[in-house]
């Protein structure tokens, strides 16, 4: 669960240490960016690792079979 935050402390954090409402939303944009890339960067490393795997498999119907002879 989240903790409670007191509004009026938040606010004055915002104003006072972080700049100004237009200053924390841009702050807060570019975290979500800088999250946003890093989360597609770590799918297309971890997705690309499991193609690679899945293409370099062996293909099992093409193997031919000694016991139907």
């Amino acid at each position: 669960m989240k903790k409670h935050v007191n509004p009026a402390k938040h606010l004055h954090e915002v104003y006072t240490v972080q700049g100004g409402v237009k200053e924390y939303n841009k702050n807060q944009r570019a975290w979500g960016a800088l999250l946003f890339a890093g989360s597609v960067l770590l799918l297309h490393m971890v997705g690309g690792h499991i193609v690679d795997k899945i293409e370099h498999r062996e293909i099992k119907a093409l193997k031919k079979r000694d016991d139907l002879c």
